[in-house]
């Protein structure tokens, strides 16, 4: 049976190239408090969905990137974490990033009910 090797003793070439998303665990942080003024620009919606075509655009537009951005930042976070569970550091910022994903989950929270209201013909 082969002996489960610490994290330090993988070669480089057979890990995640993590750096390929954030330079460092700080570039991530960053990049996670941008998520902040994203709710903020989600959540000014609210209530304008079926205003007209553009608003709707607008919007579609913005939560696409920011599902990017939140897809970029989970698959960083995740990977981390994966390298080594035992590594209290990592599995803290994926529940860091947990947290900020359903605050922002939860400011968008009116998008399926305000694009279900709008009339056929109006979507049209």
């Amino acid at each position: 049976m082969e002996e489960i090797r610490d994290r330090s003793q993988i070669p480089v070439e057979d890990t995640w190239a993590t750096e390929d998303m954030y330079a460092s665990d700080a570039a991530w942080e960053q990049e996670l408090s941008t998520l902040e003024e994203d709710k903020a620009v989600l959540a000014g919606f609210a209530g304008k969905l079926g205003d007209s075509g553009k608003t709707l655009c607008d919007y579609l537009t913005a939560m696409e990137k920011a599902d990017e951005k939140i897809s970029l930042l989970a698959n960083y976070c995740m990977r981390k974490s994966d390298e080594d569970t035992t590594n209290a550091f990592y599995q803290a910022m994926t529940g860091k990033f947990m947290s900020v994903a359903v605050a922002l989950g939860a400011a968008c929270s009116f998008e399926t009910p305000e694009i279900m209201a709008i009339t056929d013909e109006t979507l049209n």
